[in-house]
């Protein structure tokens, strides 16, 4: 079972043993992913696409590699058992994904922010107090994510805090 994942650059080739995911068009740019087991076995992931962002959780099944053109959702006993979510197909570019602390998903594009129960092709919106834009996760303060946006139109920065327990986002004070 993968344990850790982390953005990394090309390994020498033939040092590790490597696994190239492939997305349904190729890309000019690539993601090299380093991945280890809780054997400390480490194995090299290529994903098409520049890097975005890796997330993982010990208390989900699933983690999540997201590039400028695709999400990839990794099955962490499997690294074969994966799914490639084409941004043209799910209508957005995403921008961030990120785990609460209990292992659910919480993923954004740049105007709305989702959540999984399960798998990706699950995902619900979170309602917002304002209709945002240029979505940003700054990081996790407990059980609480703070969230960077501009509200709609005005370009106006406003901070958010997403509560992971009640799934409800509130003003930051």
């Amino acid at each position: 079972m993968i344990t850790t994942a982390q953005i990394t650059c090309q390994p020498l080739a033939g040092s590790y043993k490597e696994f190239v995911f492939n997305g349904p068009s190729s890309a000019e740019q690539w993601t090299w992913v380093k991945f280890e087991d809780e054997m400390y076995n480490e194995t090299f992931g290529q994903f098409p696409g520049a890097p975005v962002v890796v997330s993982l959780s010990a208390h989900n099944d699933m983690f999540y590699v997201l590039t400028d053109s695709f999400l990839f959702e990794v099955n962490r006993d499997d690294l074969g058992k994966y799914t490639c979510y084409d941004f043209w197909d799910i209508g957005s570019t995403l921008k961030n994904v990120t785990f609460t602390p209990t292992g659910i998903a919480i993923f954004s594009n740049d105007y709305h922010i989702f959540t999984t129960n399960g798998t990706f092709e699950s995902k619900q919106q979170i309602p917002t107090p304002l209709e945002l834009d240029m979505i940003q996760f700054q990081g996790w303060q407990e059980n609480s994510l703070l969230i960077h946006a501009e509200v709609f139109i005005e370009g106006r920065p406003m901070l958010l805090l997403l509560d992971a327990t009640t799934f409800t986002i509130s003003k930051y004070n």
